[in-house]
């Protein structure tokens, strides 16, 4: 599997980040001076706790996390926690960051401190007061653990990293336990070690980058509420999506809409995987399915069915490593003039 969850926190408005997320407390929006790339990053307001959580299934005893962070505002000697692996609710480690000092540390489930880093995390909104922490972790009796900030080792070792669970990671969260930190997070990655590839650390050159909507595709057989198709699926504003004020809708299966989407904004070198994503809900008196992913050179990727639920909500295809068109690692020009595609199979 080895790819688990991504998140380039690109979509600018809160409530459609959450739509993603399988749980969230506390109060949070996405910020959008100096991103560490794309649109917006995602940041927890500096009052009361948050929590907003990302369910792992079937769970991995073995997790490789990157994500950028950055401390927007604040100052206080308390320790804020900044990131949390756990089982149902167990939780078997936390990062933490103390604002005063700008150092983070790593802490077993028990509250019990593993490791502090040396590097000092800035407090500012610029461009580069971001750093790239990378954590990876086996969770067992006798545990492992190692962090990187920038690809340089903060600190390493071994721990009881089983907190009376079954060693298996089923969640990741980020979190913000201090009420005067304004913690910031992009870039997010979860890996397990499992494949022959994305397996471990992608190193701080990792970026997401979101490519939304903007022309029509090779296809549009969905009815639109009014327009052309794409254009009732193209916003990505701070105000979120419209919900049922511009739609489209699929009264049958087998129909599919596939929209161009705007182009990579650098050129990278490798591009490690592409997926489609969309927003939706099911209206039927039945249950309702689709599959969401992406079209290159008229050829659809192969996707995973995903069952809709009757509020909006966010679904994501498959991670495609390889373009369908050619079977081969994908090249600038193909991302570029991909297409997301959506088709109602149920």
């Amino acid at each position: 599997m080895a790819l688990l969850w991504h998140d380039g926190f690109n979509l600018q408005d809160a409530d459609d980040v959450k739509l993603f997320y399988d749980s969230l407390a506390g109060g949070v929006n996405c910020g959008n001076t100096q991103p560490r790339t794309g649109q917006s990053y995602f940041r927890a307001f500096a009052s009361g706790t948050v929590d907003i959580r990302k369910n792992i299934s079937p769970g991995s005893t073995t997790l490789i996390i990157g994500f950028g962070f950055r401390i927007d505002s604040g100052s206080s000697a308390t320790e804020t926690t900044i990131f949390e692996v756990g089982e149902s609710a167990i939780t078997h480690l936390t990062l933490r960051l103390v604002s005063s000092t700008g150092l983070i540390r790593l802490y077993d489930g028990a509250g019990s401190m593993l490791a502090e880093g040396a590097t000092v995390f800035p407090i500012g909104q610029g461009a580069n007061d971001w750093r790239f922490v990378e954590l990876k972790v086996t969770l067992a009796d006798s545990g492992s653990y190692e962090l990187k900030i920038e690809n340089a080792v903060e600190f390493s070792g071994s721990a009881d990293l089983n907190n009376g669970g079954t060693g298996v990671a089923t969640y990741v969260a980020m979190r913000n336990t201090n009420g005067s930190v304004f913690a910031a997070w992009d870039d997010l990655y979860v890996l397990d070690n499992t494949g022959s590839d994305l397996n471990d650390y992608l190193t701080s050159s990792f970026k997401i980058e979101s490519l939304f909507v903007t022309a029509a595709g090779d296809l549009a057989q969905w009815t639109p509420s009014a327009g052309s198709n794409y254009q009732n699926v193209d916003e990505n504003t701070a105000s979120g999506h419209d919900g049922d004020t511009t739609y489209n809708s699929a009264g049958s299966t087998g129909l599919i809409d596939a929209h161009n989407c705007a182009d990579l904004t650098g050129s990278p070198s490798t591009i490690l995987a592409v997926c489609g994503g969309m927003i939706a809900r099911n209206d039927d008196v039945g249950s309702s399915a689709v599959k969401i992913g992406v079209r290159s050179s008229g050829v659809a990727s192969t996707e995973t069915e995903r069952t809709l639920q009757p509020a909006y909500d966010g679904y994501h295809g498959d991670y495609q490593k390889l373009d369908p068109n050619t079977g081969s690692a994908w090249a600038l020009s193909a991302v570029n003039a991909a297409q997301v595609q959506y088709e109602r199979t149920t």
